[in-house]
């Protein structure tokens, strides 16, 4: 038979496991579950219960990196980007926008004011953002002592040298780690949200036709030789992202 609890029987002493299912808290491996899920999924778990939806709006370290992929990417406005980088509190550190095109340049600014600690800002094909909109977005963060390290514009329509040598003088790179950076050859284009590559900014002005655009160095070891070398680095091949324009190893 079964012992009985009396009045004088003190209650056994909450586990570390219960005391953290505690009602209207969630599990600790629960937020750790919710960190790895893409925007459109987390969103979706919002919408499951009230537990959930309160677990996924009120922790702002599960929105310090906010991606926005397709096929959310057409859905999100100023204001619906304004709300979802909000419940970062200020702490928004990355913030990837792949193809937004009803995103503007008032809209990020908004978003940037908001976050001055952002040191990762993504913003390919993007089409509503301007070369102009996105001086000011990284002149905001210097002037805020910010510490931007990537930026990628692949896309940004009329985006000239004298735009990109403004970014490039405010980005917060010493000229070190820049002559340093890893060579990107790796032709996965697609792949725009790819973060392998050491590069603080992802478009640099071509050597051939003279815009502002995705410019791929060559993997073949003479072309990395004239590179070091420097004053025949000109003459090194440089494979464009455009398969129009390519232009053949001149060994």
């Amino acid at each position: 038979m079964l012992p009985t609890a009396t009045a004088s029987t003190p209650p056994p002493a909450p586990t570390p496991a219960a005391a953290a299912a505690a009602p209207g808290e969630p599990h600790e491996a629960l937020l750790l579950a919710l960190g790895h899920l893409r925007l459109r999924d987390l969103l979706a778990c919002g919408r499951v219960c009230r537990r959930l939806r309160g677990a996924v709006a009120g922790h702002p370290l599960l929105w310090r990196r906010v991606a926005v992929e397709p096929p959310l990417s057409h859905r999100v406005t100023d204001e619906v980007l304004l709300a979802l980088t909000a419940r970062a509190e200020g702490r928004l550190r990355s913030l990837r926008l792949l193809g937004c095109p009803r995103v503007s340049d008032a809209g990020l600014l908004r978003v940037v004011e908001r976050n001055p600690c952002v040191t990762e800002l993504y913003v390919p094909r993007c089409t509503g953002l301007t070369a102009d909109g996105l001086v000011k977005v990284v002149q905001f963060l210097h002037e805020r002592k910010g510490n931007l390290s990537r930026l990628r514009l692949h896309g940004i329509c009329k985006m000239t040298k004298d735009h990109l040598d403004v970014i490039n003088s405010l980005m917060c790179r010493s000229s070190q780690q820049h002559d340093a950076r890893a060579l990107y050859y790796n032709h996965r284009v697609h792949e725009v949200l790819n973060t392998d590559d050491d590069r603080h900014i992802d478009v640099d002005v071509c050597p051939i036709c003279k815009n502002v655009r995705l410019v791929f160095d060559c993997p073949s070891d003479d072309c990395r030789k004239l590179r070091v070398i420097g004053p025949g680095a000109e003459d090194a091949s440089f494979v464009l992202l455009d398969a129009k324009h390519v232009v053949g190893a001149s060994t």
